[in-house]
């Protein structure tokens, strides 16, 4: 049985499209918002569980001890990364590379996203210069260009430096 004539005379369904996309924004936005505030969370303990420099994200890229990835494309614009044809999927000089063929020197956001995806960590985009109409724009800790959510944390902090290993 298929339902007919359940919406009333002169109705179309640009007003029910509309309110999806609504709903689906804001559950985007809500989820980027507290990925951020994770971010921002641990970076402020500096506990380990977060990295805010592209150095120690691609090394945890690199050691696939990334859970989730936070980049702004475009304040990534101007570096570049070292892609590989297999792991550690990413590095910053070719000494770095383990053996693993060099594919190229390409665009940092594009070698972090791929090193991502290939370690199977989440991938959150978010752009510290633009935001939606009445919206503040929302950007990473320090003014950093990527963050990083870890699967473990650092090693256990240097004695006498207030630093992890």
């Amino acid at each position: 049985m298929e339902p007919t004539n359940t919406r009333a005379d002169g109705a179309d369904g640009r007003a029910l499209e509309d309110r999806v996309r609504t709903e689906l924004q804001r559950i985007l936005a809500a989820g980027e918002r507290d990925v951020l505030d994770r971010v921002a969370q641990h970076d402020g303990r500096g506990d380990g569980w977060a990295e805010t420099r592209v150095g120690a994200v691609v090394r945890a890229l690199a050691s696939a001890q990334v859970d989730t990835l936070v980049l702004d494309a475009d304040a990534l614009r101007d570096q570049r990364l070292l892609a590989l044809g297999g792991a550690p999927w990413i590095a910053a000089a070719p000494e770095d590379a383990l053996g693993a063929q060099v594919l190229g020197h390409v665009p940092a956001h594009v070698a972090l996203t791929r090193a991502a995806l290939l370690t199977d960590a989440r991938v959150v985009l978010t752009d510290s210069t633009t935001a939606p109409d009445g919206a503040d724009a929302i950007g990473l800790p320090g003014g950093a260009s990527v963050a990083a959510l870890l699967r473990w944390p650092e090693g256990p902090a240097v004695p006498g430096t207030g630093t992890t290993s």
